[in-house]
């Protein structure tokens, strides 16, 4: 971090916390933070529990953000050689990653019902437009249940969910 005069880490974004962050920085940026967490109802009473968890966060899954990071690593590398998907960022920078697939976003969430019937695993999640005709993006967080899953299964899972989408 000592690249960056200011840091904003997130709690909830792979740590599972129930919300909110943690900021470092320069005096002026943290006070002016300050007022509009005020703003927005952040006093010390409201944020106690969003604290508390962030705390728990930190102290469980912190420590497990290596093997998330490794686990979207072989995910992604494994992907990337599935036609009609592509990965972004490749290779993924942290345990999160985004997967644009070949079909239509508005049918992605049914074809992935159809498939976690099929398979038992839930491959899709935060559906939106990829921004190019034709695909569908959707993100993929490793986190505690992805651990589980091998990652050959997942391939045959996603493989699934491009021919249904066809």
């Amino acid at each position: 971090a000592s690249l960056f005069d200011s840091l904003y880490v997130s709690m909830y974004k792979g740590l599972s916390a129930i919300s909110g962050g943690a900021l470092v920085g320069p005096r002026n940026l943290v006070d002016e933070a300050r007022q509009w967490q005020l703003r927005f109802g952040g006093t010390p009473r409201i944020l106690a529990p969003y604290v508390i968890d962030s705390l728990r966060a930190l102290e469980q899954k912190l420590p497990l953000m290596p093997q998330y990071y490794h686990k979207a690593l072989s995910l992604a590398a494994a992907l990337k050689k599935i036609p009609d998907l592509w990965i972004t960022p490749d290779p993924p920078q942290t345990n999160t990653f985004l997967i644009a697939i070949r079909g239509n976003h508005l049918r992605l969430r049914d074809c992935a019902l159809e498939v976690a019937s099929e398979t038992g695993l839930w491959l899709v999640d935060f559906v939106r437009p990829a921004g190019i005709d034709g695909l569908a993006q959707f993100q993929v967080v490793a986190g505690d249940a992805t651990l589980e899953l091998e990652v050959e299964d997942v391939v045959r899972a996603s493989k699934l969910l491009i021919e249904k989408l066809k």
